[in-house]
């Protein structure tokens, strides 16, 4: 009886590490972002007793152009969820979960995931967080805003410093949020788009565009690197050497923008 309660005690204990190192909600299906109705981290005691005195911010950064951090989103855009922890002492990794949320408390705008992170439904709610220990401080998140004017989204997040002893005991964490309007300036793009016309779409060489009064054009990717630059020729663009993908063009000088697909 004795090792039967010692094996589901054992079991229940790796269970918890196991549910707080490959990210809360994934593992135990709980939201710690500190969002309205949600516990933090410090009180779900999944990470404390340490003496790293953590703090935790989040910059929203434009993937088109220069890569700024912005204050309002646009919609349909794409964007760098930056979250940077900051704390003392010698870290042995970061772990984090994050949530945008509507003025309704939903979850809003589409993650996607690349290195030690993962998404997790939490009671229908879309969450960001890490599947592994993560060793930077600072963490690049894809987040593409929603497809309609919003209003104000607040994005709440917990961040994790961890001693990497594999436990729970010894580690810090801390949550905060950060409020992102909406930007008004989109309705006047989406009117020069809906003018703007590019097309086919999807295309394997050229890109027909009418309706425009620019002479020279720039082509991103999806991570706002620029791909190709060049003259409009008889309203065409030559894209016949990209690689197959998703684009964004831009005619320069002005704020028509369009994304295709290269097949």
């Amino acid at each position: 009886m004795n090792k039967l309660y010692t094996s589901i005690i054992l079991i229940a204990v790796s269970l918890f590490l196991m549910s707080n190192s490959g990210g809360r909600g994934a593992a135990a299906g709980e939201a710690v972002t500190g969002a309205p109705g949600e516990r933090t981290c410090a009180a779900a005691g999944c990470h404390n007793g340490g003496s790293f005195d953590p703090a935790a911010s989040l910059e929203l950064i434009s993937t088109f152009g220069d890569e700024q951090a912005v204050s309002g989103y646009k919609v349909g855009r794409d964007y760098t969820a930056r979250l940077t922890i900051t704390a003392g002492g010698s870290p042995g990794g970061y772990g984090f979960q994050m949530v945008a949320m509507d003025a309704s408390g939903n979850s809003v705008g589409t993650w996607t995931t690349s290195g030690n992170t993962q998404i997790a439904d939490i009671g229908g709610q879309s969450y960001v967080e890490h599947s592994d220990i993560i060793q930077e401080s600072v963490i690049n998140l894809n987040w593409q805003a929603p497809d309609a004017d919003l209003g104000a989204l607040t994005f709440f997040y917990s961040a994790n410093v961890v001693n990497g002893n594999g436990g729970t005991s010894g580690d810090s964490g801390t949550n905060s949020s950060t409020v992102i309007e909406f930007d008004p300036t989109l309705s006047t793009e989406t009117e020069l788009v809906e003018n703007v016309k590019f097309f086919p779409n999807p295309a394997s060489d050229m890109i027909n565009v009418t309706n425009h009064n620019s002479d020279t054009f720039t082509i991103y990717n999806v991570q706002g690197i620029l791909i190709k630059q060049g003259n409009l020729n008889y309203d065409q663009i030559n894209i016949s050497e990209l690689n197959p993908g998703m684009y964004v063009v831009k005619l320069d000088n002005q704020k028509e923008i369009s994304r295709f697909i290269k097949i």
